[in-house]
């Protein structure tokens, strides 16, 4: 996506084919995107932000891949 817009419009099209329920946070197109930087999500990242808006998991591989029970078991 090449800015806010085109985020916003690719997370509705994901929230309606995937019925998906939870919160979803974008973030804005930036040319520092101070994201990336404190998040480093590239190549996958998963993170958890709880109830009082902290990060309460994220994932790590685990030997090239993620076990989804434990990010299932963050989600509960």
């Amino acid at each position: 996506p090449k800015c806010d817009a085109d985020r916003i419009h690719i997370a509705n099209d994901f929230i309606k084919a995937t019925e998906y329920r939870i919160p979803l946070l974008i973030d804005p197109v930036s040319k520092q995107n101070p994201f990336s930087e404190v998040y480093c999500p590239w190549p996958i990242r998963f993170y958890v932000i709880d109830h009082m808006k902290k990060l309460s998991y994220i994932a790590e591989p685990i030997e090239g891949s993620f076990p989804l029970e434990l990010i299932r078991n963050a989600l509960d």
